[in-house]
């Protein structure tokens, strides 16, 4: 598991039911791989954009957490939906949708 920048744990990776393992780069990056046939047969250059793939996730899982958090904060501000759909490129009801459908999960 990685950290975000709350210290919180975030899991990379589909749950494989198998073993997992890390692998140190030349540029001193590690990255994660399942345990499989397939790892095994990768190149440098594949190796390289994987690890690049995923170092962009742990960053969006991150942003959309920061994100969530904002978006609360607004709305305890009583900022209306229109400006926070504004803010995130999308129209007020969708942005409604996607963060009072969140908040109704917890």
């Amino acid at each position: 598991m990685s950290k975000d920048a709350l210290g919180e744990d975030v899991a990379l990776g589909a749950d494989t039911g198998g073993p997992v393992e890390i692998r140190r780069l030349p540029d001193g990056r590690a990255m994660m791989l399942p345990v499989s046939p397939y790892g095994r047969k990768l190149n440098v250059e594949a190796v390289e954009v994987l690890a690049d793939i995923q170092g962009v996730m742990r960053d969006m899982i991150t942003l959309r957490e920061e994100l969530d958090v904002l978006i609360e904060q607004a709305r305890m501000c009583r900022a209306p939906w229109a400006l926070i759909g504004f803010s995130v490129g999308t129209t007020g009801e969708a942005a409604r949708k996607r963060w009072r459908d969140e908040e109704d999960k917890t």
